[in-house]
């Protein structure tokens, strides 16, 4: 099987105690691979630990301050995978931003990435890799999400540069289409089920897709060493129409 080489595999996953994240630890954790799972929120990442094996980790990081990441990756010592799939900011519209707002998005989205990433490399085995989330918007804007749009693209074009100047090293990125994750929480159950019914008329799958999705995905971008500098859509088909 494909994923019997992800078996004690050292895999960190910032924004591992919830969602896409959570869901991917789950399934590295199942196939026995060493997960470090890591965010800001120290309670939810309890949680989160206590439903993975002993296997598992959890480190508390604020992707917003430099320091912390810092003291995450004083605290590692090796890595075979890293998955970011955390991305902290708000977002506005263009006219209404006076660029505050702008920074501080790409700033969570796109430069503590770029960031965790440059303190990684030196933690990865060689051959190892690097999983990033981007999303549709990157390739289907909307109105109001230009920045989201902007710091999805820029996700994916590092990528691809990094593939090629860090080589061996491989850089890929998975961008999902409309996911039931605890994303939408917020929503009542009905505001909820209606949101993910109109999503899943927009597919030709004829659904949303789940957290499980995602993390295979992702276990596929790690544990295949062909795929590199690769955009992976993980979205029913929604791109088509």
């Amino acid at each position: 099987m494909l994923f019997d080489s992800l078996e004690d595999q050292r895999v960190l996953i910032v924004g591992g105690s919830s969602g896409m994240g959570f869901g991917t630890a789950q399934l590295i954790d199942k196939l026995k691979g060493r997960v470090i799972i890591a965010s800001h929120d120290h309670q939810k990442l309890n949680k989160a630990l206590e439903q993975l094996s002993d296997r598992a980790q959890a480190i508390t990081v604020d992707m917003t301050q430099p320091d912390s990441i810092d003291e995450l990756f004083a605290q590692i010592t090796g890595l075979d995978h890293l998955f970011i799939t955390a991305g902290p900011g708000s977002r506005s519209g263009f006219l209404d931003d006076s660029g505050e707002q702008a920074r501080a998005y790409m700033e969570g989205k796109f430069w503590s990435t770029y960031r965790l990433t440059q303190l990684a490399v030196p933690k990865l085995r060689r051959d190892g890799s690097v999983t990033y989330i981007s999303g549709g918007l990157s390739q289907r804007p909307e109105a109001g999400s230009v920045m989201v749009t902007v710091a999805q693209r820029a996700l994916e074009g590092l990528a691809k540069a990094l593939a090629v100047e860090l080589a061996p090293l491989r850089f890929n990125v998975v961008r999902p289409g409309a996911i039931d994750t605890s994303l939408w929480d917020f929503m009542d159950d009905s505001d909820r089920r209606h949101l993910m019914e109109e999503a899943a008329a927009k597919t030709p799958a004829g659904r949303v897709g789940t957290v499980e999705d995602i993390a295979l995905a992702v276990a596929h971008s790690m544990s295949n060493s062909f795929i590199n500098g690769a955009v992976i859509d993980v979205d029913g088909g929604a791109l088509l129409r």
